[in-house]
């Protein structure tokens, strides 16, 4: 076995000491940015974030959230976007009108995308091999031109289920929405907005970003 060289023992020496570092209830540090310091749980849940908001099927979570590559990437995105943050913040860049009536909006469109994600998205049965062999069949020509999908192969049947399943997250949310505008009267300026249009709207199309379609 070939022997280190004293730079690599004295780099060892230096980093096993952080490496110990540990929160009772946040697991081991994964990174230090500055003085803020990145734990475990807390690494993992933005990991686990980033991989749903991608559109990753469930049953490939546990295989993502295990790839070191992957893992590094995401590590990576997010100390940068944490480093241009901080700079924006110490220049007050988030305090004009503008930028706070935008970060509202955002905020607004995340609370919708986490409502849709926890109280319906993860409610909604998978369809079965059986619908998916059948939607496929009835719907092939439009699935291959919109979507790409050539063949039932491992990688057509999860786009076709996530489509299903995007299907029924739709239908149930538009169901939702019609019984709220029940409660809450909704006018809108035609003046301004023009006569209502029915858009007739494609499978998916209420969906948060994000989520598979």
């Amino acid at each position: 076995m070939s022997r280190m060289s004293p730079v690599i023992l004295v780099v060892i020496a230096l980093l096993l000491p952080l490496a110990c570092e540990r929160d009772t209830e946040k697991g081991k540090w994964v990174a230090k940015i500055g003085t803020a310091t990145i734990f475990e749980k807390e690494f993992n849940a933005i990991l686990a974030l980033t991989l749903e908001s991608s559109g990753v099927p469930k049953e490939q979570l546990a295989q993502y959230r295990n790839d070191r590559g992957i893992k590094q990437k995401v590590l990576d995105d997010y100390i940068s976007k944490y480093l241009v943050v901080r700079k924006a913040e110490r220049e007050n860049f988030y305090n004009s009108k503008e930028a706070k009536e935008y970060i509202e909006l955002a905020v607004r469109s995340l609370k919708f995308e986490y409502y849709v994600r926890k109280k319906m998205l993860e409610f909604v049965p998978d369809p079965t091999p059986q619908e998916i062999e059948l939607f496929y069949t009835q719907q092939r020509a439009i699935l291959e031109k919109q979507y790409g999908i050539r063949s039932l192969d491992d990688r057509g049947r999860i786009q076709v289920s996530n489509l299903l399943k995007m299907q029924r997250v739709q239908k149930k949310l538009m169901q939702l929405v019609e019984d709220l505008k029940g409660e809450t009267p909704v006018t809108r300026n035609k003046d301004v907005m023009g006569e209502s249009v029915d858009l007739n709207m494609a499978p998916g199309s209420m969906a948060p970003s994000g989520l598979p379609r």
